[in-house]
């Protein structure tokens, strides 16, 4: 007769401890098949309501009875380099069996010296501010959003930079295209507009000559060129 082994059945305890954690409201998903992650949680409000953040998880366990030395996990380099090219974030879950205690951290590659003791794997420390207590999850959807939040002005101030770019490269003695005889928007202060590289934005002054447009996402007035206004949408009907 075979018999499962104890690994097998450490991974076992370490999801059921992991799912039994969460919020009821959130959601564990197995990854099936396991290419080194083991599940996906989908966050949801304590009202049930999805908001949109995911995160990966990479579950390891320990029988190990020395709590202390049990609070290291080593990952190959292979493995490592996978993580961190991935676009959504991972959790690292560790499960001590003896205490039943639960650790969590969001997998970041340490700085290059530690990174290159070893050439074949890297060291990740839990630390008892990681223990997955009643306010953790609270914790990791804080979290959660604030990468999420980073993440999107990372990409704002790309397409800006790109706006800023093609504006710079614009011929002025190139005959005029299908765009230039696109009407204008009729702006005035106080229309709320949006921008693909801006986003959202309200319109602070406008004249013949030029307008001023202060975005949710920033902190400075950005002038424009009445030209420029073929670039907005005007959102009918808002106000600010």
């Amino acid at each position: 007769m075979s018999n499962r082994p104890i690994q097998h059945q450490l991974e076992s305890k370490s999801r059921i401890a992991f799912e039994a954690a969460l919020p009821p409201s959130w959601v564990y998903r197995t990854v099936n098949p396991d290419y080194g992650i083991d599940g996906v949680v989908e966050v949801f409000s304590f009202d049930g309501t999805a908001i949109g953040d995911i995160f990966f998880v990479q579950l390891k366990a320990t029988a190990s009875k020395a709590l202390n030395k049990s609070l290291t996990v080593r990952l190959g380099r292979e493995k490592c380099d996978y993580y961190d090219a991935l676009a959504i974030p991972l959790l690292l879950v560790l499960f001590h069996e003896t205490s039943g205690r639960l650790y969590g951290k969001w997998f970041s590659l340490p700085p290059v010296r530690e990174r290159y003791k070893n050439s074949a794997s890297v060291v990740f420390r839990f630390h008892d501010d990681d223990e997955w207590t009643s306010r953790k999850a609270e914790t990791v959807a804080d979290e959660l959003r604030d990468m999420r939040q980073k993440a999107r002005l990372r990409k704002r101030e790309e397409r800006m930079a790109l706006y800023y770019d093609a504006k710079a490269k614009i011929d002025l003695s190139a005959p005029a295209s299908k765009k230039d005889a696109e009407p204008l928007l009729d702006l005035k202060s106080g229309d709320v507009v949006v921008h693909d590289a801006f986003g959202r934005g309200v319109v602070e002054q406008a004249t013949e000559y030029y307008f001023f447009v202060e975005f949710d996402d920033d902190d400075m007035l950005r002038k424009f060129e009445p030209g420029d206004s073929r670039d907005f949408v005007k959102l009918q009907g808002a106000t600010t």
